[in-house]
């Protein structure tokens, strides 16, 4: 799209999120926009920061609604539920929902998008770029506020200027980890899968940012 498209489509988001959202979770999706734009900057790719812009301020569209609202969207939108594990949990189904919202409502086509709306809860092991960057934004937007934030912010981006992107997010996935798991909450096995995947493909020395 271009630069006239792109301001009116955020601009459009804009005023549909704004009420629907609450000031807390708007902030959160600024945040993430914020943040999204500066991880896609590194890759001096203009399409692609569009695309993050976007697909930032839309992760969270359904975040305000009730889980029996969310049910309700995606029978009407799809003519059949998700799996049950998906469709019995709000913090899973909301990024299902989301997307459905950038689909129907804001008419967005664009797969990459689409996909890291869909999936920026938990991802997967194969994350393109813009899967990637949405994924690692939503978990250290500068409106997060949790012990070792700031520490996390500088690995993150050093890892992202030095070793590149699969690096950056395999910090932050350890950390989600590893921060589930001090909560002990289940740790569900696409996080693990994706570790594992990234551990692969990454040969350089590392250690002195893990």
């Amino acid at each position: 799209m271009n630069d006239k498209e792109f301001l009116s489509l955020r601009n459009k988001i804009f005023k549909y999120l704004r009420p629907l959202l609450g000031a807390k979770l708007f902030a959160h999706i600024r945040g993430v926009e914020a943040a999204a734009v500066q991880l896609a900057a590194a890759s001096s790719n203009y399409g692609l920061i569009q695309k993050c812009a976007v697909a930032a301020l839309l992760h969270d569209a359904a975040k305000s609604f009730t889980l029996d609202q969310m049910q309700r969207v995606v029978k009407l939108s799809r003519g059949k539920a998700f799996p049950k594990e998906v469709m019995q949990n709000a913090g899973l189904l909301h990024g299902h929902v989301s997307a459905i919202i950038a689909r129907d409502k804001f008419k967005i086509t664009d797969r990459a998008i689409i996909s890291a709306i869909k999936r920026h809860t938990l991802g997967r092991p194969d994350m393109n770029a813009l899967e990637k960057i949405i994924f690692i934004s939503d978990y250290i937007e500068p409106n997060r506020r949790f012990k070792g934030i700031e520490e996390l912010r500088g690995r993150v981006y050093t890892a992202l200027f030095s070793y590149g992107l699969d690096c950056a997010l395999l910090i932050v996935v350890r950390d989600k980890i590893k921060t589930l798991a001090a909560m002990n909450i289940r740790i569900d096995k696409t996080l693990p899968a994706i570790e594992k995947r990234l551990t692969s493909k990454i040969t350089k020395n590392i250690s002195d940012i893990l």
